[in-house]
């Protein structure tokens, strides 16, 4: 520690300031250079050359980057080289008034070539399933920010993660961060090299996407926006027996341009505001008023209202020295929050949240090939919840959830602050980073959880009515018709309440410094290597090395296949949430018992069959933070100049995932034992839930993709294969039995095993740009179970046994006969499997320039109409089925995503 401290003072005093020259009426080059090995290139030679023969030339920082400044608004021709690489040359490119005219470029080996240019754009497909997606490419996406992300999650998928589960970044800050407005962003990096030591988690964690917003500009430019979306013309829900109604308005500005002196101040403002009005449908089983079980199917409106603003401001300190600071907001609110499928009304909430970022960036040139960054960020979060309900919640396993939500009046404030430090030093043939990470979660969780308390009708076996003395089992439903007729076998399964203090502090730093070096060994080959180190608090787990390298190899004959080899150790933290409930539930500071068997709205003031049972949550002693080792190996192939295919195999082991599980669960092992009787191995009538590091994950993720970059028509598209096991999916996840964990080895929950998607930007006859874009998975895995608790260990996830013979607790299902009476079944967890999904979308624009000159200065608006549908197919993409064997709904889905959606927009630029 006192090394990282000598180092941050060190850092932060080198920070030179020089002065720079303003320049108007002109126009600035811009671009990063990159090898075949997706490496940057250092000091490779920029010449720009006009079409009345002016020269300029520059060269490429330690970063890779360079920067043409006061250029002369004309076509130019671009050559960047460098020793060992085929010059690549671009034509063309148009430079104009007070604009920024980027170009990215990947230099090949020997004598290949591949260069690219849409609209003075350029885009390099980068290796191993990463993209870079300057703004002209991002314009044929999604503008909704909720869709924008699913199809940048789709994409980050093939860097070997889960999808969906993407981390994003903006402005190279570390912490994730809400996705800004489509209108703010100036490039999208998807899965950069995760094997970088400067990376925290390991690309199975869900890959990356790294947003950077755009500076502002030498003169005032804006632009004002709205988008339409219609019930008159929108699809309804997949379940729903009526229609329903689903419209959309977002409305919003950009404003940009110089401040205080051109060259020397910019400033850019963005603010998005979305109004939309959908639609859950509750597709339950209920009892009608004469206890008759009936389908209920009920359309419910859950109105969102969503504002985005962003502030950047940027400061040319000195010709090497510049100073960005950035503020963002957040406020999203919804009503009816959590309702839908087997969830009614009365069970949701209304929920806020706000969210305020404010950041600094600051870059310098020591040196000519030493740069230094620093980035200082605070946010500010509060999430905020009110529930529709107020009285306990009931859950009817299999049918439906109501009364009050369990979370109650949820009020939780977080503070988090963010230090990142960063030396790029540029040698002959090393490129070295080293950094520091700081980052700190100051939370204050008011959580009443189940305090209004909560039941639990399982169903089970149950007297017969007749009169008979029979014993039968009876559905979760059954169950409670009878609870409210107060007859024989009408006790719910359990009754959970909590009490004590609601609110929870808790203080959380995480600290990491690191050191990469990429080295260009010879010509063919590139090498790197990189350590990370990695401690926390809140628990207090340190000594985490994570060591990582890594090969890049030229070969063929025309040097046009490009072989990986990756490998390294990661480490992932224990998240805040977990921390926030060993410190919540630890028996002092909140207190949560459980009834089983009570008299129903009675259950503490009648004696139950049992005692209560309290429950505890903490951490295993000696928990650390979870270690896991993760391979690549991959090979890409350019062809045809422009075209690329590429073909990864990644396989993931981690040991010592992080799961729960009862310390103290009752010593039971035969359906013949009474848990309630079972002796239990620390206390009676206490579930101790502890965090431990029991878990593991391994398996192998497989990626094709070809892409194909050109003026009028680009293609990114891929097909993944995940071969993932786990017995962990996440940290709450239990096994069905403390002490018999046979077959919880699975398919991650909701994970698809085969993936494919394509995104297509083209241009059509009239001007007409097209984006389309594609994605289609199998089915996710979801876990079929009891709905029981047979072994008393306090967790409802018992999962059946095959039979072979017919009987009471025994049904006939797609999975063969099922009994519901073992204590712990032999079914393989997650063997149920959702329909496949399919989502695709179609974007439609057209753009009218309108130019008048006044004077010298060149004034020009652009008028845009855009047309996008969303689930063009109106396919059923269903999100969630009912896994409890003997339920009305079993095996099928019970709730969907949206079906087909039209929107049309119109944006006036200046």
């Amino acid at each position: 520690m006192r090394c990282f401290l000598s180092y941050l003072s060190l850092v932060c005093l080198s920070v030179p300031a020089l002065r720079a020259q303003s320049c108007p009426d002109t126009g600035t080059l811009s671009g990063v250079v990159f090898d075949a090995t997706n490496a940057v290139v250092r000091g490779a030679s920029v010449e720009a050359v006009g079409l009345d023969g002016s020269v300029r030339i520059t060269s490429s920082g330690p970063d890779g980057r360079w920067t043409l400044l006061c250029v002369a608004p004309s076509v130019y021709r671009v050559e960047v080289g460098s020793q060992g690489f085929q010059s690549r040359e671009t034509v063309a490119l148009r430079v104009q008034i007070n604009r920024v005219t980027t170009l990215s470029t990947q230099l090949q080996i020997a004598s290949v070539t591949e260069s690219l240019n849409v609209d003075g754009e350029d885009n390099a497909a980068k290796s191993g399933g990463s993209n870079v997606l300057t703004a002209s490419q991002l314009d044929g996406l999604a503008e909704d920010p909720d869709d924008l992300q699913r199809q940048l999650q789709a994409l980050a998928a093939a860097s070997g993660g889960l999808p969906g589960s993407a981390l994003i970044t903006v402005d190279g800050f570390q912490s994730p961060s809400t996705l800004p407005p489509k209108s703010a962003i100036q490039e999208v990096r998807i899965s950069p090299d995760m094997f970088s030591a400067e990376y925290e988690y390991p690309p199975y964690a869900g890959g990356r996407i790294e947003v950077f917003t755009k500076p502002g500009q030498d003169r005032i430019h804006g632009a004002i926006f709205g988008v339409l979306g219609s019930h008159v013309w929108n699809a309804s829900d997949p379940f729903s027996t009526t229609g329903t109604p689903a419209d959309k308005q977002r409305e919003g500005f950009e404003f940009s341009g110089p401040l205080l002196s051109r060259k020397r101040a910019d400033f850019a403002l963005d603010l998005d505001h979305r109004s939309i009005d959908e639609n859950a449908v509750v597709n339950a089983t209920v009892l009608s008023t004469t206890g008759t079980p009936t389908l209920f199917n009920q359309t419910v409106a859950t109105p969102q209202r969503l504002w985005l603003a962003n502030a950047r401001t940027g400061w040319q300190i000195g010709s090497k020295d510049t100073l960005a600071i950035s503020f963002g907001a957040n406020n999203n609110s919804t009503e009816n929050k959590g309702v839908g499928g087997l969830t009614l009304q009365e069970n949701g909430a209304f929920g806020r949240v706000s969210e305020y970022d404010l950041r600094a960036v600051n870059t310098t040139f020591i040196a000519k090939d030493l740069l230094h960054s620093t980035r200082v960020g605070f946010s500010w979060k509060t999430t905020e919840q009110t529930p529709n309900s107020t009285g306990p919640q009931l859950s009817i396993a299999g049918a439906f959830t109501g009364g009050g939500s369990s979370i109650g009046s949820l009020h939780n404030q977080e503070r988090d602050l963010e230090f990142d430090d960063e030396i790029y030093l540029s040698l002959k043939r090393h490129t070295v980073k080293w950094g520091v990470q700081l980052l700190g979660a100051f939370i204050n969780d008011a959580n009443p959880d189940t305090f209004n308390g909560a039941y639990l009708f399982g169903g089970g076996s149950a007297p017969a009515l007749d009169g008979s003395g029979a014993t039968l089992n009876i559905t979760g439903l059954e169950q409670y018709r009878r609870a409210l007729a107060g007859l024989p076998g009408g006790r719910p399964t359990t009754y959970s309440q909590t009490s004590g203090i609601a609110e929870v502090p808790l203080e959380q730093w995480t600290i990491a410094a690191y050191i990469q070096d990429d080295w260009k060994l010879i010509t063919r080959l590139s090498l790197s290597a990189g350590l990370r180190y990695f401690s926390q608090t809140a628990p207090n787990v340190s000594d985490g090395i994570a060591p990582r390298v890594g090969a890049a190899y030229a070969f063929g004959k025309k040097k046009t296949w490009i072989l990986h080899a990756r490998t390294g150790l990661f480490y992932a933290p224990v998240g805040s949430p977990i921390s926030l409930e060993t410190v919540r539930l630890d028996g002092q500071r909140q207190r949560s018992l459980t009834v089983y068997s009570p008299q129903y709205n009675d259950p503490f003031g009648t004696p139950a069959s049992t005692p209560p049972i309290e429950r505890q949550r903490r951490f295993e002693d000696g928990i650390g933070i979870t270690p896991s080792s993760q391979s690549q190996l991959s090979v890409e192939q350019t062809f045809f100049k422009s075209w690329a295919v590429n073909a990864n195999v990644y396989y993931t082991a981690s040991w010592g995932v992080l799961r729960s599980f009862n310390a103290n669960a009752p010593l039971i092992f035969s359906a013949s034992n009474d848990p309630a009787a079972a002796p239990r191995p620390l206390a009676a009538n206490l579930n101790l839930f502890e965090y431990g590091r029991t878990g593991r994950f391994a398996g192998p993720f497989a990626f094709l993709g070809v892409s194909h970059f050109a003026q009028r028509f680009s293609l990114i598209s891929g097909c993944l294969y995940n071969g993932f096991r786990t017995n962990a999916d996440n940290p709450n996840l239990f096994p069905q039995s403390t002490y018999e964990k046979s077959r919880d080895w699975a398919r991650p929950t909701g994970s698809p095993t085969h993936s494919l998607f394509a995104v297509i930007i083209y241009s059509l006859p009239f001007k007409i740009g097209s984006t389309t874009n594609l994605s289609v998975s199998s089915g996710a895995p979801y876990d079929v179970t009891t709905g029981f608790d047979n072994n008393g260990d306090g967790v409802f996830n018992d999962r059946p046994s095959s039979v072979t013979a017919t009987g009471t607790g025994v049904y006939a299902t797609p999975f063969g006969l099922l009994s519901t009476n073992g204590v712990n079944g032999d079914l393989q967890r997650n063997i149920g499997t959702m329909p496949a999904t399919i989502h695709l979308d179609l974007s439609l624009n057209r753009s009218f320039t309108f130019k008048e000159k006044h004077g010298s200065v060149l004034h020009q608006q652009t008028l845009r109409f855009d047309a996008r549908a969303a689930n063009l197919l109106n396919h059923a993409n269903y999100t969630a089925a009912d896994g409890i064997v003997g339920t009305p709904q079993f095996g099928r889905a019970v709730a969907a995503d949206y079906g087909r959606r039209l929107e049309f927009g119109v944006r006036l630029s200046f």
